[in-house]
């Protein structure tokens, strides 16, 4: 009995262990439904935009660097923006969907916020510089603030192609912030459901049922 009751206790604890610590993974372009898309085309072209910018159908904003007394991002269209592609050629930065997409100011970052609840988020990517400090860093914040987890990819084109990148978190995100070298980003999507039905995980009190009835057993 004491054997199950350590058990039991063990379980209990790896249990709370893994709610209080919220994590985040990458998925696939398919692993997820996204509610709403961003391919930037609704922006002037070929300009900066500064201050806070509404996004995704107005269920998100985008902002430039916060702390920063330039807040501008800019909105590109195809070879308007050029950056160096892993052979060391100056290549033509291409949009995924539409002609547009955006790209960040110099070292600033930027931050989408979310007004919904949004547990998948991801994109097209690209690095403009082979330098290993232009790669983009995600920051990914829960609905207080908080930091759930951090991701730094290499997005180096081959002929001016962007790259997927896509995150599913178990908490739900409040914010994203992107950080790097004048990347460029286009057909960003969000979302809160699996593409496919999934099992749900069994509850913490359902196996603590289950586990009772078990003990109840044995010592019988």
């Amino acid at each position: 009995m004491k054997i199950y009751l350590s058990m039991l206790t063990a379980t209990l604890l790896a249990f709370s262990h893994l709610a209080a610590n919220a994590s985040i993974i990458l998925v696939k372009a398919d692993d997820f439904i996204a509610i709403q898309t961003e391919s930037f085309e609704q922006f002037d072209v070929n300009q900066y935009h500064s201050g806070e910018q509404a996004v995704f159908n107005n269920t998100a904003s985008i902002n430039g660097h916060i702390d920063d007394a330039d807040t501008s991002f800019f909105i590109a269209q195809n070879g308007r923006w050029t950056g160096s592609s892993q052979s060391d050629e100056v290549v033509e930065l291409q949009a995924i969907d539409g002609s547009q997409f955006l790209a960040t100011r110099n070292y600033d970052y930027l931050s989408i916020n979310f007004f919904s609840e949004i547990r998948y988020f991801g994109g097209y990517f690209s690095d403009v510089s082979k330098l290993l400090d232009g790669d983009l860093t995600f920051d990914f914040f829960d609905q207080q603030n908080k930091l759930i987890d951090s991701f730094t990819i290499d997005f180096q084109t081959i002929d001016g192609e962007m790259t997927w990148a896509g995150f599913y978190s178990d908490v739900l995100i409040g914010s994203v912030s992107m950080s790097g070298y004048q990347n460029t980003m286009d057909g960003l999507r969000i979302g809160n459901q699996a593409a496919t039905s999934v099992p749900e995980p069994i509850s913490l009190s359902l196996f603590c049922a289950s586990f009772l009835v078990l003990l109840r057993r044995k010592g019988h």
